[in-house]
């Protein structure tokens, strides 16, 4: 007798929302609608702070593991501290030759320093944005975890007779070089010539911007060619393992 009754109030029940659903049709759409719209933004939400998780992710990896910089400026910066930092004296390259001669602990020790260009050349074409272009040594690709597609690393005597050799970046390969091999050619960069002996794999994004776009010269060839008065070197240091961290930063 119950189980009767509960069938009769839910069959009325029923019955009730479809004949209010056929009075008030806008407003049932209108309802639906907004359901729709809800569910739809929350999943686009959760979509765009996945994709935000993957790009902070990403651009935090843009260095090997166990590394940290000993640079003039901090990578994030918080109000007016830019005149504290400032007054810092610059890092020379004598002061990386020395610290890279006395450290014990790490396993590399490495050097950059970088600006942008835009006159980079080969035959009639050329890159029309700009290009980061940046000095670094033969342990630059291991601490921004980049690897060679084609050619060679820059060497030690690359660095040692400041030599007029280059890596590339995709993105600069597919502008000068879309139907061609780089490797060995000569390029143009503020009418300077310089040799091609290798390509950089591709990287893709990071925070939306291109990890492809530069131009890597010997640091020792960046400093004679390309420095200025405000030049600060940033000094990379990996230490062996995860354990050593703190011990190689306190060295």
């Amino acid at each position: 007798m119950v189980s009767r009754s509960l069938k009769n109030i839910l069959k009325e029940s029923f019955l009730m929302a479809i004949e209010a659903i056929r009075q008030n049709k806008l407003r049932s759409i209108l309802t639906l609608l907004g359901i729709s719209i809800g569910v739809f933004s929350v999943i686009g939400v959760m979509t765009a702070i996945r994709t935000l998780e993957s790009s902070v992710q990403s651009g935090l990896n843009v260095f090997a593991a166990n590394t940290f910089v000993i640079q003039k400026y901090p990578e994030i910066q918080f109000g007016h501290s830019d005149r504290k930092y400032r007054n810092r004296k610059n890092i020379d390259y004598d002061q990386y030759k020395k610290l890279k001669n006395r450290a014990k602990l790490p396993v590399l020790v490495s050097v950059s320093e970088g600006n942008s260009v835009r006159n980079v050349k080969y035959k009639d074409k050329t890159v029309k944005n700009y290009v980061e272009l940046f000095g670094g040594d033969e342990g630059s690709i291991r601490i921004f975890k980049t690897y060679i597609g084609d050619g060679r690393n820059l060497a030690p005597d690359d660095i040692r007779y400041s030599r007029n050799v280059c890596i590339l970046g995709m993105d600069v390969v597919d502008r000068l070089f879309p139907f061609e091999d780089p490797i060995s050619k000569k390029i143009q960069i503020n009418g300077l010539d310089y040799h091609v002996i290798g390509t950089a794999e591709r990287k893709g994004e990071a925070f939306g911007q291109s990890q492809d776009n530069y131009i890597a010269i010997p640091i020792t060839n960046y400093l004679q060619k390309f420095s200025n008065k405000w030049t600060t070197l940033s000094i990379h240091i990996e230490a062996i393992s995860e354990q050593d961290y703190n011990k190689t930063r306190d060295e």
